[in-house]
């Protein structure tokens, strides 16, 4: 009976934990000065689900833990911050670890297009 509930408890623990295989890391900027606060969110493109979820600490870093896979990246700036939510599309983790900072625009930076008169 004990070895039958010893391998049953090693079979839920092995289920309910899964080990992500790469690390993607990096800093969000707001402008030019690392962002504090920001939250970002890998959706994997072919499953359309939230995989990992991170909030930048006091030196607008962030780190997640991910398969292989394509992701959509949302990052979404703090409340008041002047900045703009982003997203990436199609970031590719494929055999390795990633570092990928990330740059917010302020809606005072972003470039439009005026037709002449």
């Amino acid at each position: 009976m004990c070895k039958v509930l010893t391998l049953t408890t090693l079979c839920l623990i092995s289920l309910s934990s899964h080990a992500y295989a790469y690390k993607v890391s990096g800093i969000i900027f707001g402008g030019t000065s690392p962002l504090p606060g920001a939250h970002i969110e890998f959706v994997n493109n072919a499953t359309l689900e939230s995989v990992e979820i991170d909030t930048t600490d006091g030196t607008g870093a962030y780190e997640v833990h991910v398969d292989e896979g394509s992701f959509s990246v949302e990052v979404t700036p703090p409340t008041g911050s002047g900045f703009q939510h982003s997203t990436i599309q199609n970031l590719v983790v494929d055999g390795g670890n990633i570092q990928q900072n990330i740059a917010l625009l302020s809606p005072s930076a972003i470039l439009t297009e005026t037709p002449f008169i």
